[in-house]
């Protein structure tokens, strides 16, 4: 059984103590995508923390946060129309992300689920329209 979500999946980003998810956040709005993923349509968020963002430097992330068109294709890559959980995965070997030429390849080895090789760190974060689960890189 899950937990009750937190809200939508904006809210539950937000609502993180750990505050985790904050550059993806910025990505989010700087895209202006907020809205899309507060309103009433399902999609599965693989949402990178800011351990995926290391690897950049500060001045990239800058970068990418004020280049909408990019952040846009940022947050795409790590999204999918409709509710996956990890239960579901073993049905759908490859999914289309909504940024078009990017394909998402799930697999399972020994109850670790994988998106793209990336582990799946948290899995099935529900939210009002949707799933998230937690990747510590970039998709």
């Amino acid at each position: 059984m899950f937990p009750l979500p937190v809200g939508d999946i904006v809210q539950t980003l937000q609502s993180d103590r750990e505050r985790k998810f904050t550059t993806f956040l910025r990505l989010i709005f700087g895209a202006g995508m907020a809205e899309t993923l507060q309103g009433s349509k399902t999609f599965t968020l693989f949402a990178p923390t800011e351990r995926a963002f290391s690897t950049m430097s500060a001045t990239d992330v800058a970068k990418l946060v004020e280049d909408k068109r990019a952040a846009r294709e940022m947050v795409l890559r790590h999204l999918l129309a409709g509710t996956l959980y990890t239960a579901g995965m073993r049905y759908y070997q490859i999914r289309n992300s909504m940024l078009d030429e990017k394909i998402l390849t799930f697999s399972k080895q020994g109850g670790k689920v994988k998106v793209n090789n990336v582990p799946i760190s948290t899995q099935n974060i529900p939210s009002t329209n949707g799933v998230i689960h937690v990747i510590e890189s970039l998709l």
